[in-house]
């Protein structure tokens, strides 16, 4: 849970190859599943 909204991005567009733009929602949870981030871009 080190990266930012903006290197999530980058993850979203680079490895899984997702525009971030289109709407659709990401979820990040970290190992233990105590931490959650939700990438959500219009």
């Amino acid at each position: 849970m080190r990266k930012g909204i903006n290197s999530l991005c980058g993850v979203v567009q680079n490895q899984m190859g997702y525009d971030v733009r289109m709407g659709d929602c990401f979820i990040f949870i970290n190992r233990t599943r105590t931490t959650m981030k939700i990438l959500h871009a219009e």
